[in-house]
């Protein structure tokens, strides 16, 4: 059981994003009325004044935002005549790649919560990816350039 996070994620919110882009892919005729896309949840994480992406699994990289893009992987989804979802692809359809200046520009913040709450509950591999967050957040975990 997770303990609570003394660190937080700035929630980020995709939607304007993704209503552009399902805009975008449908004039090109690379998706269809039924489809939309969707995102995992990703929230920003700070040390030292550098930002670091995260999703909701945990999984994210140790190199900040400002040296290196991150990336936002965005799924198909296809729904009926009466709203249901009839398909999600599992691999990503588009990965978007951002550096922090970019990611700002086209995602805003939807809230400020812990650590522990922004990382699902769903397993042993979940939780070890909260604690290696907790622990290089703390300066416990260090990675050598080597």
């Amino acid at each position: 059981m997770k303990e609570k996070a003394e660190f937080n994620v700035s929630v980020l919110d995709f939607e304007l994003a993704k209503i552009e882009a399902t805009k975008s892919f449908k004039k090109q005729g690379i998706m269809t009325d039924n489809q939309q896309l969707n995102t995992l949840n990703y929230g920003l994480v700070e040390k030292d004044g550098k930002h670091y992406l995260i999703n909701s699994e945990g999984v994210g990289s140790i190199v900040p935002l400002e040296d290196e893009r991150g990336e936002i992987f965005w799924y198909r989804e296809s729904f009926d005549e009466k709203g249901e979802m009839t398909a999600c692809e599992c691999a990503p359809f588009r990965i978007a790649e951002f550096y922090f200046n970019e990611l700002m520009k086209v995602a805003k913040i939807k809230e400020n919560i812990g650590l522990d709450k922004f990382i699902k509950v769903f397993g042993s591999r979940l939780e070890h990816n909260y604690i290696a967050w907790c622990d290089f957040l703390s300066g416990e975990l260090v990675f050598s350039e080597d």
